[in-house]
């Protein structure tokens, strides 16, 4: 088991070269079945976008990640 940080490394550099999208979930996490559809709308909408966020439901509360 690696710690956070270089677990996270280590799947970074499995990622294809070229590869400019990426959708990071850990373990524990989960996602809409819409989620993929709506975050790629918002990357491709304008060429000047780099990173993509999402809201983070902490046990029903909404959180806006910055």
């Amino acid at each position: 088991m690696l710690p956070q940080v270089e677990n996270w490394n280590s799947a970074f550099a499995e990622l294809p070269e070229g590869t400019k999208w990426f959708r990071l979930l850990c373990a524990d996490d989960s996602m809409s079945s819409e989620c993929i559809e709506k975050m790629m709308g918002v990357a491709l909408s304008h060429s000047d976008i780099g990173v993509v966020g999402c809201k983070v439901d902490n046990n029903g509360e909404l959180d806006e990640v910055a």
